[in-house]
């Protein structure tokens, strides 16, 4: 797994042997296409029947693989619930641990976990935004590794930020995050070239198991 800021490349990876990335569920901007960023929203109706199918169908994974009481007690409780400390994530997480049977409170922050920062640019939608700064997104789409809004955040800052976390997992892992970090950890375990992530789909009604293999949609 290579690094994506120094494509001649040090090592990342974490030695945790099962890892769920779990996008949060919809929300009323996503609906409207608008840059959420930093923005603290909430899920919508919708976003909140997703994160409950991600707490079923987790439950069903884990549960098969441990079906005695008593070896899933003992299971859960050598693994990491994380998540973004922004509400739509947290939300989530706690709707997927209550459908584990699960404390909702069981879980903790990782500010590494954030969405990519849009700065100004937040709560606008990108067909807004070529209307009012034109040529400063199409350098943010030409470059999006060098070039942000004021006050946001460069695809490169995410991905030092992300694969920090990443590489410093020590536990079986369910994480709670957003598009931006999901793409990195895809890309990571997939060792998928820099121009290639921000072509990759981030789906709100299914998440990833990564393992020693690379990745699969659930």
């Amino acid at each position: 797994m290579s690094s994506l800021i120094d494509e001649n490349s040090k090592s990342v990876g974490s030695s945790v042997s099962r890892l769920y990335v779990l996008r949060h569920g919809e929300t009323d901007w996503n609906v409207q296409k608008r840059l959420q960023g930093r923005t603290d929203t909430s899920l919508n109706d919708k976003g909140r029947a997703q994160a409950h199918r991600h707490g079923i169908e987790l439950a069903k994974e884990l549960h098969a693989a441990f079906p005695d009481p008593l070896l899933f007690e003992k299971e859960i409780k050598t693994w990491s619930f994380v998540s973004s400390p922004l509400k739509r994530c947290r939300e989530t997480m706690e709707i997927v641990l209550s459908a584990l049977e699960l404390s909702p409170h069981l879980y903790e922050i990782d500010e590494r976990l954030l969405e990519i920062s849009f700065g100004d640019w937040e709560g606008k939608s990108w067909a807004e935004l070529r209307d009012i700064a034109p040529q400063l997104v199409q350098a943010r789409f030409d470059d999006p590794w060098e070039n942000c809004a004021r006050g946001a955040e460069t695809y490169t800052d995410l991905d030092k930020r992300v694969l920090s976390w990443y590489s410093s997992l020590l536990k079986k892992t369910i994480a709670v995050t957003h598009s931006g970090p999901s793409r990195i950890v895809r890309a990571a375990v997939s060792d998928l070239p820099k121009d290639e992530i921000l072509k990759l789909d981030s789906p709100q009604d299914k998440f990833i198991r990564v393992n020693s293999k690379g990745f699969e949609w659930i």
